[in-house]
């Protein structure tokens, strides 16, 4: 092929490079023709291939273009007077605009000729069964892959180049996905990062196999929606639940070791208090609630953070928590369980709730 292509009298040719991302056992290059008469296509996940000549990063459709190719997918016109043209804007945006995924859902809904209303309940309750159903293989053009595979196979090669990388992602899908700041993410790992540097260097393993963007003009970066619930989805049980714990002492670290806490920061860590007890919560709860008394330090860190952000009700939430946890372990007479209850009080004060303050002072004093 190479010596065809060098020919002289081949001009005007073109050459493309489908899915490059293996950048570890081979060099590309090495199939390139020397004659510059020509062009070469590279498509890849892995962005270190714009060394190679100029690099344009593909980014999700827009709203439109999306709704378009799930139509085709589909196999069936949406049109924006139709009923549930609405619903099909809630897919592609619960997808993340995401081309592939959003060709599996159409797909996968033409299969089981089912209405656009159907998906997001089936999705929700099995992530990876509406992700991988795909067409017969002689009418899906993505071979054998899948969203679902594409994902495990940049995994795979991320626990071989830099474990570390991997275990962050996993934490990382137990935190907001919109805004992780290296910073934080350093602050709340103490016992594994001892250099803000580090955090930088397994992020930047994420970049290369286009698992997290780096947002611009920040130090965070962002993961996207579906990456973020495909990591947690892919856990089973155990592992889940050393993750799920893992996301709430990161937080909760994080927020102790922070020596000034402006408003901007506060928000920050309130973004990740809310995905993180959310998503955490499931794994961690259990029968006999020990997960109460097992997270107490965390639920009373969260609860005060709340509290002097005014969200009192969310505040509240969180101090119930730990004041079950706390009783549970110290008993209702210890002094920092009563510590606890006078700061419910004085949430319940503040909230207008006079006589569940009165209750709660009642409590401390018999």
């Amino acid at each position: 092929m190479r010596k065809w292509l060098n020919r002289s009298d081949n001009t005007s040719w073109l050459l493309v490079f489908d899915n490059v991302d293996d950048l570890e056992t081979f060099r590309i290059s090495d199939f390139f023709p020397n004659s510059l008469s020509g062009f070469v296509i590279l498509t890849s996940r892995r962005p270190e291939c714009s060394r190679h000549g100029e690099g344009w990063e593909l980014n999700v459709m827009e709203e439109q273009d999306s709704i378009i190719l799930l139509s085709k997918s589909y196999a069936r016109e949406i049109n924006i007077t139709d009923d549930d043209y609405d619903e099909a804007r809630r897919i592609v945006e619960r997808l993340g605009y995401l081309p592939l995924a959003i060709d599996h859902a159409g797909a996968y809904l033409s299969i089981l000729a089912k209405p656009l209303y159907a998906f997001l309940p089936l999705f929700e309750a099995n992530f990876k069964t509406t992700l991988n159903k795909k067409p017969p293989l002689g009418v899906w053009q993505y071979g054998q892959k899948t969203v679902i595979t594409t994902w495990e196979i940049s995994f795979e090669a991320i626990q071989k180049e830099d474990p570390q990388a991997a275990e962050l992602l996993l934490l990382c899908s137990f935190l907001s996905n919109k805004d992780i700041n290296t910073d934080f993410l350093f602050l709340g790992l103490p016992g594994m990062l001892k250099e803000r540097s580090e955090v930088e260097d397994h992020v930047s393993v994420l970049f290369s196999f286009s698992l997290a963007s780096q947002k611009k003009d920040s130090s965070g970066f962002s993961i996207h929606p579906l990456v973020h619930s495909w990591a947690r989805e892919r856990l089973n049980p155990i592992k889940g639940r050393e993750m799920a714990a893992a996301g709430l002492r990161i937080v909760s670290c994080a927020i102790k070791t922070t020596k000034s806490m402006k408003i901007d920061t506060r928000r920050h860590f309130i973004q990740h208090i809310k995905i993180c007890s959310s998503l955490a919560l499931p794994y961690v709860s259990s029968k006999n609630d020990d997960y109460k008394q097992e997270f107490e330090e965390e639920w009373i860190t969260f609860g005060a953070l709340y509290y002097h952000q005014g969200q009192y009700t969310e505040a509240e939430a969180m101090w119930k928590l730990a004041l079950a946890g706390r009783e549970k372990t110290l008993g209702p007479n210890h002094e920092t369980t009563i510590i606890l209850a006078h700061n419910f009080a004085l949430l319940y004060f503040y909230r207008g709730k006079v006589d569940e303050a009165e209750t709660m002072l009642d409590r401390i004093l018999v």
